[in-house]
């Protein structure tokens, strides 16, 4: 299974992103202050959205003492703050989209009783409440069906892709 695009619409300095394809190797190019980082850090909190929802953890993604700690969506930060006055669209939305090998589809059949085309979109929106909604987009018949299997399918996802985001440590001129 591979990550194959993700987007991401009201995080931080992002307001909208396009889908952003990504392969074995993507490399973000751009100017300081554009957004590279930030993009970073959504695909990391969607992928720790995800991991918590598949082990059938309920927690409140805002009420950590680390309320700081970038594995963690926090609205007051992460959502645009020239859009925190809004009183509609006030999520910040996740897009992910999955690649899955023929032997993966095969046991998506078996595991998760539901058949896919190869592809598996997942949305997650965060708002204020700081609690994850989670969906498999897809269009047609069985989509009520996959969305009520978000905790099994998330399971299937977290046990084939593991994604670490390590910051990178600035050093101090002269060391």
């Amino acid at each position: 299974m591979n990550i194959v695009n993700f987007s991401i619409t009201n995080f931080r300095s992002i307001t909208s992103a396009y889908k952003i394809p990504i392969s074995e190797i993507t490399v973000l190019i751009g100017k300081n202050n554009e957004g590279k980082s930030n993009l970073l850090k959504a695909l990391n909190i969607a992928m720790y959205v995800l991991r918590h929802h598949a082990l059938k953890r309920t927690i409140r993604y805002g009420g950590y003492s680390r309320r700081n700690d970038d594995l963690y969506f926090n609205w007051e930060r992460d959502f645009p703050i020239s859009l925190q006055s809004r009183t509609k669209n006030t999520q910040s939305i996740f897009r992910l989209e999955f690649e899955l090998s023929s032997e993966e589809i095969a046991e998506f059949k078996t595991e998760i009783k539901s058949n896919l085309n190869g592809t598996l979109p997942i949305e997650i929106k965060i708002g204020k409440d700081h609690e994850p909604s989670i969906k498999v987009i897809k269009r047609g018949k069985g989509t009520k069906t996959l969305n009520s299997k978000s905790k099994i399918i998330a399971e299937y996802i977290a046990k084939r892709i593991i994604f670490n985001y390590i910051l990178s440590i600035p050093q101090k001129l002269g060391q």
